[in-house]
């Protein structure tokens, strides 16, 4: 449905996007050729416990986070999750939009939830 917010695993189809998003973020970075994000990409992919999550809205790339469950040897060995957050691209009615930006987060702590992060 039109103006929902859909939040998925990112894929490599989606780097150009993704790329354009993080230029938002910190415009001043040297830019990343595709070639090379694609190789970062496949890393980050068979990274066990890593996840990059984006919000996708009316097939347009516009939040992201990264989610990685990192194996410990407290707590009993539960491990532990590090996210990170990646606020909503502007949007043509921002005023009347809901807070996109939280939303890739809140799947964040349910995933971690599932693998019994503290």
């Amino acid at each position: 449905m039109a103006g929902d917010l859909l939040i998925r695993t990112v894929e490599q189809a989606d780097l150009p996007a993704l790329l354009e998003l993080y230029r938002d973020l910190n415009p001043s970075d040297p830019p990343l050729a595709l070639a090379d994000a694609t190789l970062v990409w496949r890393q980050i992919s068979n990274y066990t416990g890593c996840t990059i999550f984006v919000g996708v809205l009316d097939k347009a790339l516009i939040t992201s986070c990264t989610l990685v469950i990192v194996p410990n040897l407290t707590r009993g060995g539960l491990p532990y999750a590090l996210r990170t957050s990646l606020p909503a691209r502007n949007i043509a009615n921002r005023d009347t939009a809901p807070p996109f930006s939280s939303t890739p987060l809140r799947k964040h702590g349910s995933m971690a939830a599932t693998r019994s992060c503290f």
